[in-house]
């Protein structure tokens, strides 16, 4: 398949998501790049899943497959090598992160790996901050660099949802 800049250039176009113009959907769209279209493929992508083997990564996968997508899995310590749409990476590891996205060229990296447990990252903050904080870092600079968009995915233990949008700086 050709790049995924050109793929992007050719079926990418500005859009709203909402279906309305409204103040939330003019917020959206303040949120995207500077001089680059908001992603709203007319055809199938090519979708790079981190956390893979996690209960999220697993369900996305399954569903972008099956919604036509070309999908590749990224997981860390539980790796099945007889499994072909898996790649073992350890996303706190920069340079291996730039690698696998020069390598499998994703139009869009969906980020679903992350220490989501709460007991876990109250009793290993430097474990946690390497999981949750550097290695999403490290994959949105590699997938910057690449011309990918990432789609992060979090959860309600990391803010409230009193008083969304939130900025990166915010703290809890």
């Amino acid at each position: 398949p050709p790049p995924a800049a050109a793929r992007r250039r050719d079926a990418l176009c500005l859009a709203d998501p909402t279906g309305h113009a409204d103040a939330e959907s003019a917020r959206w769209r303040a949120g995207a790049p500077a001089g680059r279209p908001l992603p709203v493929r007319l055809g199938a992508m090519r979708l790079l899943v981190t956390g893979a083997s996690g209960l999220l990564g697993r369900h996305v996968m399954v569903a972008a497959a099956a919604n036509g997508h070309t999908v590749v899995g990224v997981v860390h310590s539980r790796y099945d090598a007889n499994d072909t749409r898996l790649r073992r990476c350890d996303l706190r590891d920069e340079a291996a992160v730039r690698a696998l996205l020069a390598a499998e060229d994703p139009d869009v990296v969906l980020h679903c790996a992350a220490q989501r447990r709460p007991d876990v990252v109250d009793g290993d903050a430097t474990g946690a901050r390497a999981t949750n904080v550097d290695a999403t870092a490290n994959v949105a600079r590699a997938a910057k660099a690449e011309g990918a968009w990432v789609v992060l995915v979090s959860t309600d233990y990391v803010f409230d949802g009193r008083a969304p949008p939130y900025a990166p700086s915010r703290r809890r």
